[in-house]
């Protein structure tokens, strides 16, 4: 697998140099995911700026949660969830070696004008739709008073399955007749 190195997480700079210089990774890029699905045609600045005006709405990671009540509002999703599995590592571009750095803007310049633009398109989306900032705050209020009520419906079911897998482990026979009653032959 490329995520290890003899089975331990290696170090960034090293599973960076690994990654890239295994095969040509820009097969793994945004820009070439896009250029399959027919939105990129060509890996210039225009090709990209052209791409992003075929979308209403570019929301950033950076800015999850905020897009993704605007986009909430906008397909009516009343339903909200915890935000769960969030990394707390994180690698600033300072603490990358040069040559590392060089590494990966190669591999990844049409990734970085993708962003770019996406920024840019973002920030005019804004600009030209006075109601995003409201929108968002009203999707935030009614988010934190329907959240709870979410948590329950599906607090039950995520509690029956903690304590399923917790029996499977304890319970050799509990683990047996759950897989007869499924059909699983082991």
């Amino acid at each position: 697998s490329i995520g290890c190195l003899g089975g331990k997480v290696p170090k960034f700079e090293d599973w960076v140099r690994r990654k890239y210089g295994r095969y040509n990774a820009a097969v793994e890029t945004m820009g070439k995911l896009f250029a399959v699905f027919g939105y990129l045609d060509g890996y210039s600045k225009n090709a990209v700026r052209e791409m992003m005006n075929r979308f209403y709405f570019v929301g950033l990671t950076k800015h999850y949660d905020d897009d993704s009540l605007y986009l909430y509002h906008l397909l009516g999703i009343n339903k909200f969830f915890l935000r769960q599995n969030i990394s707390r590592k994180f690698i600033r571009k300072e603490d990358i070696d040069k040559n590392t750095l060089k590494i990966i803007e190669s591999k990844n310049r049409i990734d970085r004008i993708i962003f770019d633009e996406a920024k840019e398109k973002r920030l005019r989306f804004q600009t030209e739709n006075s109601d995003y900032e409201d929108i968002v705050s009203k999707m935030k209020i009614r988010r934190n008073l329907l959240l709870p009520e979410t948590q329950i419906i599906f607090g039950y079911r995520n509690l029956a399955k903690k304590l399923n897998k917790r029996l499977r482990v304890k319970f050799p026979a509990y683990s047996n007749a759950l897989d007869k009653i499924k059909g699983i032959e082991r």
